[in-house]
């Protein structure tokens, strides 16, 4: 008995029977059996040997942590196996009767915090699909969900400060999301747009800033928030470092104005947390100061100017930090304007009042 595989005689095979044991891929292919008594060497038909390698997982899915309402995706990779392979999704070891695909989908509940989720991957005990067939089982993994996580701040949303201000403190409130809650403080300065990473403050969303510590200048403070799903980054808080306001000399003064000509107070601060408020108002003797003029100009001006403006002015200027106010004030005169063609005849006037004087002494020293 000589057994031949794919045209060659299989080695040690010299009964009627074969059996190979392990079986491995090198195995597959033709057999057929030829007996020979010396004189005629007869043959059997041939048969075809298939081997499969045994159905395997050969990717597990990933746990998924996400938001209630969020779509959970999970898939499986697999190989080997005899026929078509089908998919069991599980939960908690519970067939959820999903579709016979290597991939799920499910919508994201609360109640589904925590469960596991894994596969069972099948194939076919025939080359035709027409039995069960063995079967491998993915690891199971973890789905997590968890409420929306919302980040409220920091608040306060905008702050001004001077270099020798208190401490202060700035905060965000955190509701919802999944697992534990980190936060990451950072600082950027908007004069170079560099970030500068500050740590987890005091860990419950808090941030303590020295304006000590820092440059003048502006910055924004923001938090990273961190679960269990991913990051989220706060909004921005403006941080204003400025010096406090300090006038400029001689601020405004006392002046005279000419009636119908242009005229204009104007005064200069140093410092201040910007912008700045220039509160100008006026007391003609009659009543206490009233507010003429309010906003951002540092200049009040009349064109043009009548007798109706004189008066004692008064500028009181804020900033945005609390500072303390500056107050400065001037009086204002405001006198009549002499025509050109009034100033000559007034000239002519005068010389002529100036002649007719001396001809008048020059007679009375004649009549002595």
């Amino acid at each position: 008995y000589v057994t031949v595989t794919n045209g060659g005689a299989y080695t040690g095979a010299t009964t009627q029977g074969l059996t190979i044991n392990p079986i491995s891929a090198t195995h597959a292919g033709t057999f057929r059996l030829t007996v020979s008594d010396g004189v005629n060497s007869p043959g059997s038909g041939t048969v075809t040997f298939n081997v499969f390698t045994p159905v395997t997982v050969t990717a597990d899915p990933q746990a998924v942590n996400l938001y209630e309402g969020a779509t959970a995706n999970f898939s499986v990779t697999a190989a080997g196996g005899i026929g078509t392979l089908h998919y069991n999704w599980r939960k908690n070891g519970v067939s959820l009767g999903a579709a016979d695909q290597s991939s799920l989908s499910l919508t994201a509940a609360l109640a589904d915090n925590g469960v596991s989720i894994d596969c069972v991957v099948t194939d076919s005990a025939t080359s035709d699909g027409s039995g069960p067939g063995a079967s491998d089982t993915s690891a199971a993994v973890t789905l997590g969900v968890g409420e929306a996580i919302v980040v409220l701040g920091p608040a306060p949303g905008v702050v001004n400060v001077y270099p020798d201000s208190a401490t202060l403190s700035i905060n965000v409130i955190v509701s919802g999301g999944l697992g534990t809650i980190n936060y990451a403080w950072s600082r950027r300065d908007l004069s170079n747009n560099s970030v500068t990473a500050l740590g987890a403050g005091n860990g419950s969303g808090g941030l303590l800033i020295n304006p000590a510590s820092l440059a003048l200048g502006n910055y924004e403070y923001f938090c990273t928030v961190t679960d269990d799903v991913g990051p989220h980054v706060s909004n921005n808080a403006s941080v204003q470092v400025k010096n406090h306001m300090s006038l400029v000399q001689p601020g405004i003064e006392d002046s005279i104005a000419t009636d119908g000509e242009a005229f204009s107070f104007t005064i200069t601060v140093n410092g201040g947390n910007e912008p700045l408020n220039y509160e100008w108002s006026k007391d003609d003797g009659a009543k206490a100061f009233q507010v003429i003029q309010s906003g951002p100009s540092n200049t009040l001006t009349f064109n043009p100017v009548d007798f109706a403006d004189a008066g004692t002015y008064q500028v009181v200027i804020t900033d945005q930090g609390n500072d303390t106010p500056i107050t400065d004030s001037a009086l204002l005169t405001v006198e009549n304007g002499v025509p050109v063609g009034g100033a000559l005849a007034l000239g002519i006037i005068s010389i002529t009042t100036a002649l007719a004087g001396a001809k008048a002494l020059h007679r009375r020293r004649n009549a002595r």
